[in-house]
């Protein structure tokens, strides 16, 4: 390929094995979190209960670091997103959703409510983990 110049440019290509298809996102992570780290979950929900739950999973996002951004029982976890692009956002420790998620945990921890005792175990061992 002539471009005036000695190298032609590099193209890269997408290469699927089927046509996406609109659905829901079957993975437990930071997505899953968002309601949760915007604090629009009312404190009396059982939704926060769940929340909660998933955010002091050993199994699933609690490390001894802080919160991992995808479950480690997800297909996805630690997979690369294109041939180029290392994992972001599908297994490892990110501050600014750590961040995000300590903060709500601080709100909910002051908000009067039946999970306000667990919000404020879970905040001070995440912060004692990130710290």
């Amino acid at each position: 390929m002539e471009t005036g110049q000695q190298y032609a440019p590099r193209q890269l290509v997408r290469d699927v094995s089927e046509r996406p298809v609109l659905r829901l996102v079957p993975h437990i992570g930071y997505v899953s979190l968002f309601p949760f780290m915007g604090r629009i979950i009312p404190s009396g929900s059982w939704i926060l209960e769940k929340q909660l739950e998933l955010i002091s999973n050993n199994s699933l996002l609690w490390t001894d670091y802080g919160l991992r951004s995808l479950g480690k029982t997800s297909s996805m976890y630690m997979k690369r997103n294109t041939e180029h692009d290392p994992p972001y956002w599908r297994g490892p420790i990110w501050i600014n959703m750590n961040y995000r998620i300590l903060s709500a945990l601080h709100h909910y921890s002051k908000e009067n409510g039946p999970y306000q005792d667990k919000a404020k175990a879970i905040y001070t061992e995440l912060r004692s983990n990130l710290i």
